[in-house]
This record gives structure tokens, sequence and C-alpha cells, in this order.
């Protein structure tokens, strides 16, 4: 390797002593101190594509200068280094970089001054460095539909736990190359995220995870259009450093059905029996907890229209509440069909990814008493005072006593009449 370099330098014309070639070390890390500690923290990146220039002065006083690049994670290496004193510097003056941290202080930004043992290693000398932007935004679910990028307090809900990934396009500004940088952001419990003291640049934000429980969601929104679902890009410059990427969302489920008379109780809605128009009825959502009864539920109220149905789209996959409100039922109704069998104008639905419920149907009784819940052959014998309901017919029996009577009257005039009979049938006699 020795004869290598020594064959290297003269092809350049640059005199090279043997001297001045050695088996030290000099190696580290150039960072984003996002935080600006001057400490490597674990979720800060290295910064690639980085130009670092090494500098002495060799044997023969001649000064000597080698330069390399760092890596995807910012590590870089001079090898081959004779005992001497060491001046490294890192440009990353184009990205609008300031240095938070190197070996000797950062009095002179961007560069150290070290001492090298003959055959020693220094693996300390690294370099932090910030800048002056920053990129964050907003991202939640949308109920107004209106997608216009504006989050509505107390109509749009913030998401929580996504996982956002954002990524700086590096010096060559393009994405997906060597010198990218990225960075991971979760969202708070206002849907924010937000990355600091990153350089002047292009930036890429997109989804990276997310949360299990929370599935079903199709893009409504996006800072820079739709055309990248998940995806927005835009630019932070000295002029405007703070750079916002927002994004909403809308579900794409649904729950609809009927509200009807059910006059057969049967639990089908017939060709002859009447919608119910004007029937308040309240979607709950259980929020993005998954459970009713806490802060975060949200009702979503509608009317059944002049076919007795109603619809609540745009939902994602979660648990949902279905009530009928009975100030809006017809006076006497009583509750009968509903999808989950409970009979009392309440349904509990568990809601898939991109599903669509159509069942959840609620049937009303007439009357103030409920009717039989199924057809029997039973015959009910009608008593005095007293109304009763023939089993699968739905016909009232008044019983007064009038049959009783009119069998009576029918049985004296069939007497009279045979008596009139006989009578006319005998021979006269004098």
């Amino acid at each position: 390797m020795t004869h290598l370099l020594v064959a290297l330098a003269i092809l350049f014309g640059v005199a090279v002593d043997d001297a001045d070639i050695g088996t030290g070390q000099i190696s580290d890390r150039v960072w984003l101190d996002l935080d600006g500690d001057g400490a490597q923290g674990s979720t800060e990146p290295g910064l690639p594509a980085v130009t670092v220039t090494l500098a002495f002065t060799g044997s023969g006083g001649t000064p000597i200068t080698r330069s390399t690049v760092t890596g995807s994670d910012g590590t870089y290496t001079f090898a081959q280094l004779p005992a001497a004193s060491f001046t490294i510097t890192v440009d990353a003056s184009s990205a609008g970089l300031t240095p938070t941290f190197d070996v000797d202080g950062v009095g002179t930004p961007g560069t150290a001054v070290v001492a090298l043992a003959d055959g020693a290693a220094r693996t300390d000398v690294d370099f932090g460095f910030r800048g002056d932007a920053t990129v964050g935004g907003r991202t939640w679910l949308e109920f107004d539909i209106d997608g216009d990028g504006v989050f509505d307090t107390g109509a749009d809900v913030p998401l929580v736990d996504i996982v956002w990934q954002v990524t700086w396009s590096g010096s060559d500004v393009e994405f997906d190359t060597a010198d990218d940088v990225s960075v991971f952001a979760t969202l708070d419990t206002d849907g924010r995220y937000l990355v600091e003291h990153v350089p002047f640049g292009d930036y890429r934000v997109m989804q990276n995870a997310l949360p299990l429980t929370l599935g079903g969601l199709a893009e409504a929104f996006d800072t820079d259009g739709e055309e990248t679902v998940n995806v927005a890009v835009g630019s932070a410059v000295a002029e405007q450093p703070a750079l916002q990427l927002d994004f909403s969302y809308v579900g794409t489920g649904s729950i609809s059905g009927v509200v009807w008379a059910d006059a057969n109780s049967d639990g089908a809605f017939d060709g002859t029996e009447q919608p119910l128009v004007g029937v308040g009825t309240t979607v709950t959502w259980a929020g993005l907890d998954r459970a009713f009864g806490t802060d975060d539920d949200r009702d979503f109220r509608k009317v059944s229209d002049s076919n007795g149905g109603y619809t609540v789209p745009y939902l994602i996959q979660s648990f949902y509440r279905i009530t009928l409100d009975p100030s809006t039922l017809p006076t006497g109704s009583v509750a009968g069909f509903d999808a989950d069998g409970g009979q009392d104008r309440t349904t509990l639905v568990e809601l898939g990814i991109d599903e669509a419920r159509e069942d959840v149907w609620f049937g009303e009784h007439a009357g103030v008493v409920a009717p039989p819940t199924s057809v029997t052959s039973t015959r009910v014998t009608p008593t005095p005072t007293t109304t009763a309901v023939a089993a699968g017919r739905g016909e009232e029996l008044s019983n007064t006593g009038a049959p009783g009577v009119m069998l009576w009257v029918w049985a004296l005039l069939l007497v009279g009449a045979g008596a009139g009979l006989m009578r006319f049938g005998r021979p006269r006699t004098r």
C-alpha cells in the first residue's frame, strides 16, 4: 500500500517521503445534531456525502492534503498516517448548517486540530451540525369532507401515533440518492409532528407506519396535492425556514339501514309495510381508543329519508353504536327488530376495513302492546269484556256476549215454527 501511495504521488507530481506514511488512523462521524446538545443521540442521523479534508505538514516541510467523503452513515476514515499534527475540516456550509461540536471546540467552525502519535488511532474526531429549518405539520381525520386542508376544530379529529418519515434530499437536491438523510416523527395527541434544526433544502414527508388499530383510510388532502398518496414534498429556505406539510384522511367504510313499521312483526320489510320518515338516528363512533363512554366518542346524527333510509359514510375501521331517537318515532310505537337482536332500538357494529354495512335496520311495531315474536297455532278463546289478538292474523275479536243471545233467539224461532207446522198438519175435528 505504501508503494501504491508513492506511485500515485509521483503520477500527480507530489513528492511523498516514506516518513509521511505511517500506520496511524483518524476516523469518526459527521452527524446532524437535531437537539444541538453536542452529543450523538440514538435517533440523530449521520450526514452522508460530506467532504472531509485532512491536512498536515510532511517531513520535508511540504503541505500534504487528503480528502474523503462520508459514507451513508456519516462516517469517514483517514488511514496510513504518520505521527503528526493534523487539521481536519468539514465543509457543510452549502447546506446552511451551523457547527455544534468538534473535538477542539467550535471556535473554528467545522475545523479540528488533533495530534496523532506513532501508530495511534483517533476515533473521537467527530463533527456535529444543526440546521436552521424546521419541517412539521398536522394529520387529521375529516368528517366534514371538504378537503380544504384546514383543520376544523369540533368537526375534524386529530390522528395520533402515525409515524412519518421526513427525508432531506441532501446537497445533490435529489431524493433516493446516497446523500439523503431521514428522520422519523410520530404524531402527538394533537395530530402534530415536528422535526427541528434540519438543513435548508428539499424535503419529502411520507407515511412510514400506521397503528394496528387504525385502518380503512383514504387521503383527502396533502399540501402538495393528491397525485402521490401519503407523500408530500416541499422546500425549506432561508426566507421561509418553517416548512409545513399537512395531511387529512377520510374513512372508507359506511353504515346504512332503513327504519320501517313492521306490521306483521316478521323482521322483514315487505312491499305492504311503510317506511318511517323523519326518524332521528345517531351513529356513535367509539373514537380512536375504540371504547365507548370516553372523551373521544363522536356522534353522527341522521334523519331517515322518504324511504326510511339513513347513511353515515366515511367511517374508519372501529366500533359503532347505532341508536334511534324515541322522540321522533310515531306515538305508541314499540321497539321491534334490530340488527343485533336486542329489540332495544340500539345496534352495536364492529366495522371492518373498507366495509359497507347496509343491514343496520330497525322495525317498529304499532300499538302499546308488543305483538307476539312468533306465529303459533294456538287458538285464542274470547272472554267477556276483553280484547284478544288472533295468533298469526292480527285481528281483534271483541266478546260482548252477542253470539250466545243470537243462538237463543234462533232456537226459540225454530221451536215456534215447528209447533205451527204440527198444528196445521193435524186433521180437523168437529
